[in-house]
């Protein structure tokens, strides 16, 4: 093929081939450039099932992009004669290749393997494999058409063949000291792939050898044949190609349905989905959509009109007369406007104060903790717990426990999922006093790849018929499951079933983010409004108190509704796009990051009004006295990355076309660095008290390590933070002079 004629068709033969491109590119940019994806590679190095898995996920997402691929290139032949053979010919198996390197490429550039590597490498790695495509191509083709130089051509394919496992082995041998599983494994996930990758090679070619060779009559008319599935023809082949296609595509079923039951056990069992792991749940969701959508694009080839523009408007439809599919599930109520019965901030603070009557009393000062913890999905929530919990063993240990001292656990996304898991072992103490074991045993567990099979099936599939629980109602399953085996069930059970009226319990502010206006959110157990509304003392916020939203307006008709623990973590860690906006009637909810990543808002306000209370001297004399007595510290426990780089210049096309989008983005994290600053200065200017605000960050100054923000954690990572966390000690605020 002449260069000029390859540019000419290189465009259409890139959109008419689409979805195998687009999983392919999403391959490269999933495993490379996120840290997220990197994560999920290493953990498929970290357990045997989901290493085993994932070769087999592999396979198939080869597989289908290769042969939905050249199904379409025939019936594009047959409508657009003039189309050159070897562009139909050459995509499918390109695709299908570079599934193979996007692995391995990947495995590469880990940083655990190459720290000094970044995109330009993995770059280069994969345009090296390209080039080699082109040699094996070469090669092969040689092997198979000309009988003269079979010899030759197979010593050289035999070469190359060679070259590369040694390089492979090479790479094999040199982490053989490491002490990371994944650093013992994937090097042999690598020789693997690669393996499969010459092994698809030769298939491509071999089949090429026992098929004839295209002739110019060969896509008319009257030269057309079918494929047949179970007696009906299905799909337009060339005559001289049907009865060696026949059996492809009688393969192409059996894997397609043994694809489809693998895929409906991670939907039906969290076990399964758990041990497949994330990479393979991926890769595996990246065939059947690139099996169902290259289905599509051949019928509208078929056709000759776009079979996506009907799809897209039969969701749309669906979408604006049928029940919303994101709809938040609320549970059954034993009465309505159940959670009226919360108390006002004054009445909770006077609970609070007589459950620790004795120490305050006896007391000059009293020192009270307010916990922030930043967002940052089970990033965040491991931190969080993990310090929350440790503090809580060494200072049983010391008699002075800090469930004595804790005042409000404020917090979104995963700090709402943190912060919600030291809570329910307040409410619930684990035995033998095992908070650390029983807080990392609950969040270490994998939250994702259950999440990510409901999002790749029963999601998409709700845009056409919205009858399956989401995604989010997915993550919230997950942890009602391990929540029954690690917290003794608290996450299974409703907000107001898990109150304590006598005071024993610390206030607990989930913030999340109404979409409608952007208003920020919360879910909590004081009532955020006095009760008549003109109770001006105890409305001390304008956010939106969702559980009167609740008792308010109900769920379809019903008043008896009541939100459960997970459901309502969930409506602080709602980030897309792992989970969609959740609805409550026609109120849409979203990460509480949007709007306040720290929780430190609803704090600043809470302050101010405790401070407004300790100057009202129309209160009762024991309330006022002991309110007077308390010092408030700010404990910050953050997970935020070191400043990076220094701001760039902005291109002239990125101002003009991005500027609105990329500020408003970047206004997220400056809004709850203005929040934490403010509360910062308030607690420092009007608390008289040592340290009033500390910060207990995840990364330490100048660290060059990034720990991954996502719903399962390798191992690899999760020994980090716990090395981390033995940095971290129970700090004593008596004395003026520690600093954490």
């Amino acid at each position: 093929m002449k260069l000029r004629e390859f540019a000419r068709y290189l465009l259409p033969s890139l959109w008419l081939f689409g979805p195998g491109v687009i999983t392919v590119l999403l391959g490269y940019f999933l495993l490379i450039q996120l840290s997220q994806g990197r994560d999920v590679l290493m953990q498929a190095g970290e357990d045997t099932v989901a290493f085993v898995a994932t070769i087999g996920a592999v396979l198939l997402w080869a597989f289908f992009v290769w042969y939905g691929s050249r199904i379409i290139g025939y019936e594009k032949k047959f409508n657009a004669p003039a189309w050159p053979v070897p562009m139909l010919s050459l995509f499918p198996r390109l695709l299908a290749y570079n599934t193979f390197v996007s692995v391995q490429v990947a495995i590469l550039c880990l940083p655990t393997f190459h720290p000094a590597w970044h995109g330009g490498h993995a770059f280069a790695v994969a345009c090296l494999h390209n080039a080699a495509y082109y040699v094996f191509h070469q090669t092969l083709a040689h092997l198979v058409t000309d009988e003269k130089r079979n010899r030759s051509a197979a010593r050289g394919w035999a070469f190359a063949s060679v070259l590369l496992i040694l390089l492979y082995v090479a790479f094999l041998l040199s982490h053989r000291h490491a002490h990371s599983t994944h650093q013992q494994t994937l090097p042999w996930l690598a020789c693997l792939v690669l393996a499969c990758q010459l092994f698809a090679l030769w298939i491509f070619f071999w089949r090429r050898s026992n098929m004839p060779a295209p002739a110019a009559g060969d896509f008319a008319p009257n030269a057309q044949a079918y494929l047949r599935v179970l007696g009906y023809a299905l799909i337009r082949v060339p005559a001289p190609f049907q009865a060696h296609e026949q059996g492809t595509f009688q393969l192409f079923h059996a894997f397609a349905l043994a694809a489809i039951a693998l895929f409906a056990t991670t939907l039906i069992s969290l076990l399964a989905a758990d041990a497949f792991g994330p990479l393979a749940i991926v890769l595996l969701s990246f065939a059947l959509l690139v099996g169902g959508f290259n289905i599509i694009a051949y019928l509208s080839a078929r056709v000759r009109f776009n079979l996506f523009v009907p799809l897209l408007l039969v969701a749309w439809l669906v979408g604006h007369y049928l029940p919303d599919p994101y709809r938040v599930v609320l549970n059954p109520a034993p009465q309505a406007h159940v959670h009226q019965s919360r108390p006002t901030l004054q009445a909770f603070l006077d609970r609070w104060m007589s459950y620790r009557h004795t120490q305050i009393d006896s007391s000059a000062a009293y020192p009270v903790y307010v916990v922030l913890a930043d967002g940052g999905a089970s990033r965040a929530g491991y931190w969080v717990a993990s310090v929350l919990a440790q503090w809580q063993e060494q200072s049983l240990q010391q008699g002075d426990p800090l469930s004595d001292h804790l005042l409000t656990l404020s917090g979104a996304s995963g700090g709402s999922l943190g912060n919600g898991t030291f809570y329910s072992l307040l409410h619930t103490p684990p035995p033998d006093t095992a908070w650390v074991r029983a807080t990392q045993a609950f969040l270490g567990q994998d939250y994702l790849s259950y999440t990510l099979a409901r999002y790749f099936g029963t999601d998409l599939a709700n845009h056409v018929v919205p009858i399956f629980y989401d995604r989010a109602a997915a993550l919230a399953r997950v942890m009602n499951h391990w929540g029954d085996v690690y917290l003794q069930g608290a996450f299974r059970q409703n907000i107001h079933e898990l109150y304590a009226n006598d005071g024993r319990l610390p206030i607990w502010f989930i913030n999340t983010t109404r979409v409608q206006e952007g208003t920020p959110s919360v879910v909590s157990n004081v009532r955020l409004t006095g009760l008549p509304a003109r109770d001006t003392l105890n409305r001390f916020t304008q956010r939106l108190d969702v559980l009167a939203r609740i008792d308010a307006h109900g769920y379809g008709h019903e008043k008896e509704r009541a939100l459960a623990m997970s459901t309502a973590v969930m409506l602080s860690a709602r980030f897309p796009y792992v989970s969609p906006a959740g609805a409550i009637g026609h109120d849409q909810f979203v990460d509480g990051g949007y709007f306040d990543n720290s929780g430190a808002g609803i704090v600043h306000e809470m302050l101010q009004a405790i401070q407004k209370m300790q100057r009202d001297t129309t209160q009762h004399a024991t309330f006022l006295s002991r309110l007077r007595k308390l010092r408030i510290h700010v404990i910050h426990i953050a997970n935020t990355p070191p400043p990076g780089s220094p701001a760039e210049a902005m291109h002239p096309l990125v101002n003009d076309l991005a500027a609105p989008l990329l500020t408003v983005l970047n206004t997220y994290g400056t809004q709850t660095t203005v929040n934490d600053q403010r509360l910062r200065t308030f607690v420092d200017e009007r608390c008289a008290c040592a340290n009033a605000y500390h910060t207990i960050n995840l990364y330490r100054p100048n660290d060059s390590r990034y720990y991954p923000m996502n719903w399962a954690i390798s191992r690899y990572h999760l020994d980090l933070m716990n090395e981390r966390l033995q940095e971290i000690t129970y700090p004593s605020f008596a004395s003026p002079h520690h600093h954490p």
